[in-house]
């Protein structure tokens, strides 16, 4: 068997490849030829993409590109391997080749996404160094080897271990992860004669916290991983000197996103030290998304002369938390109702709370809440309201917590059956129309519609895609937004792939029915550049038009791209 990077030439046989794959993906029934190859490859985005040849026969395939789901990260978008040859290590070897070159990338993570049916693959992706991160909705997997590569004071020890053979690990099906203070760490540790080395990895940071050499052991340690912001605290740095001469470290602390850390400390370590600085957490008004990196608390060291980076995930809290969860679907003017107030107090004691809902054109309230919670505590309290209009209310709600006030957005829509308007805070914006509500979700961008009355999706669309080869830029951009007006909005992306061009979303939504059209705009110079809408719609009992006639679908799940468009 030998590794080859893929060409045009090899299409072919790559087609043959995943018609004989078809049990690996749910035993779809799709067929490919050469020509679908060309087409898939030429669109991918791929930075690399490798096959396993066994003779002149394509019996594996796994590709390298940029992760747009998160900062910092390559990717590997698929790997498969035929059935036949499970088990005779075609997949290690494609992994560890394109491992080699996201380590050379100029990304400090490699990860990866699986399906739950394909668990089976778990030990072969622990052993490559990959840990399971625990979640609930999806199978996806990080690989810090390249972190540890590209830091300049490892690679002396890293070259002497083999971390594939050396590697020491407990291969099981279960979720990784080791939980102490409310982190959660990732642990490597290599060993063989002459050598051992262990490393720590904080997940919500995607960074290093722990280092253990023969000559050495350095750990970073941060009381807890949620804090309040506007407040200072400390990050306390445990050294360890193995050898007699002396230690030289120096410590300098690095901003990132909201938190402030401006150490900078030198030591000169004989035996044990520890050394404790102070970071402060600005406000931010961004609500975490948890399967993203966190701020972190980010130190450079510089070991005898020979730099790596630390870092701890920080998850900022406002004092107090709150959603407001409306549940009618379909107002009427002028009646009252019940919604529900969701709130935590994020302080470590117990505090008495007060709480006043603005009043506005929209909605009238009863009056303050006010509730006494124990520390970290969340409770659900009764709102009842009384709807004067319909629209999206959007209002800075006063907290009094003890002596202190501090402000906290809240908002929903507050539909009727006849009325349209928009609406937009932190992570959405809203057209609703009636009970039916299209929103873009700032974070992810992705767009999608649903019914009041059912709450469900059936239609999404995922962003856009120029090139070729294809940018995946958009998944992680942040676009403006614009109301037209009540039944209208536009999302404008600039590129940073393709110079003075501009991709328009136009959005119209009335009372359920939705337009969405893509406007490419080039302000520079000539250039040819394709479009691709990645849209998910369910179509399972359905009739549609195809292919001059009506085509009945009786399956439960079935998807747009498993019909043949060429009919």
């Amino acid at each position: 068997m030998r590794i080859v990077e893929y060409n045009n030439s090899y299409a072919a046989q790559v087609a043959v490849m995943w018609n004989k794959s078809n049990s690996n993906w749910g035993n779809g029934d799709g067929f490919k030829k050469a020509e679908d190859v060309i087409k898939t490859e030429s669109s991918s985005g791929n930075i690399k993409l490798y096959l396993a040849l066994d003779n002149d026969e394509v019996v594996g395939y796994c590709s390298l590109s940029e992760y747009k789901h998160d900062e910092g990260a390559s990717y590997l978008p698929l790997l498969n391997v035929t059935p036949e040859y499970h088990g005779k290590g075609v997949g290690k070897a494609l992994i560890l080749t394109v491992l080699k070159d996201a380590i050379n990338t100029k990304w400090s993570r490699f990860d990866l996404f699986t399906w739950s049916g394909n668990i089976k693959a778990m030990p072969l992706y622990k052993k490559c160094g990959f840990f399971w991160e625990r979640r609930n909705n999806t199978v996806h997997l990080m690989n810090f080897i390249p972190y540890l590569y590209q830091s300049e004071a490892l690679v002396d020890y890293l070259n002497q271990i083999d971390w594939y053979k050396d590697g020491i690990r407990e291969l099981t099906m279960e979720q990784d992860g080791i939980e102490r203070n409310d982190f959660e760490f990732y642990r490597y540790d290599f060993k063989n004669d002459t050598t051992s080395l262990a490393f720590e990895f904080e997940k919500t940071g995607r960074g290093l916290r722990y280092i253990d050499t023969p000559d050495y052991t350095i750990e970073m340690d941060v009381s807890k991983p949620a804090l309040v912001f506007e407040s200072e605290y400390e990050v306390t740095f445990n050294i360890l000197n193995k050898k007699e001469k002396r230690l030289n470290i120096e410590f300098k602390g690095i901003n990132n996103k909201n938190i402030e850390f401006k150490m900078m400390e030198t030591l000169d370590v004989v035996g044990s030290e520890s050394l404790t600085g102070k970071f402060y957490i600005n406000e931010t008004s961004k609500i975490q998304n948890k399967g993203k990196t966190h701020p972190v608390v980010e130190a450079l060291l510089t070991i005898n002369g020979k730099t790596v980076t630390f870092k701890t995930g920080i998850e900022t809290k406002f004092p107090v938390d709150l959603k407001w969860n409306v549940l009618e679907y379909d107002h009427v003017l002028g009646k009252s109702y019940k919604s529900y107030l969701d709130i935590e107090n994020n302080s470590n004691s117990t505090e008495t709370i007060t709480i006043s809902l603005p009043n506005n054109e929209l909605v009238t309230f009863d009056g303050p809440i006010a509730i006494t919670m124990d520390p970290l505590q969340k409770k659900s309290v009764e709102v009842p309201y009384s709807l004067l209009d319909y629209g999206f209310y959007k209002e800075k709600v006063s907290i009094t917590i003890g002596d202190k006030t501090v402000l906290k957005e809240v908002s929903s829509p507050l539909k009727g059956s006849n009325k349209s308007f928009t609406g937009m805070n932190e992570s959405m914006a809203y057209l609703v129309s009636g009970s039916y509500v299209f929103f873009f979700n700032k974070d992810s961008n992705t767009m999608a519609i649903k019914s009041g009355y059912h709450m469900d999706t059936n239609t999404a669309f995922f962003p856009a895609q120029i090139g070729l080869p294809y940018s995946l830029e958009f998944n992680n951009a942040r676009p403006i937004v614009t109301f037209v007006d009540d039944f209208n909005m536009t999302i404008t992306f600039t590129s940073n792939a393709f110079n003075d061009v501009q991709l328009i979303v136009h959005v119209n939504h009335i009372f359920g029915l939705l337009s969405v059209k893509y406007e490419l705009l080039n302000l520079g110079d000539k250039q040819e550049l394709s479009l691709s809408v990645p849209i998910w719609h369910d179509v399972s009992h359905a009739t549609v038009p195809y292919s001059g006639k009506l085509l009945e679908i009786q399956k439960s799940e079935t998807e747009i791209d498993g019909l043949d468009d060429s009919l």
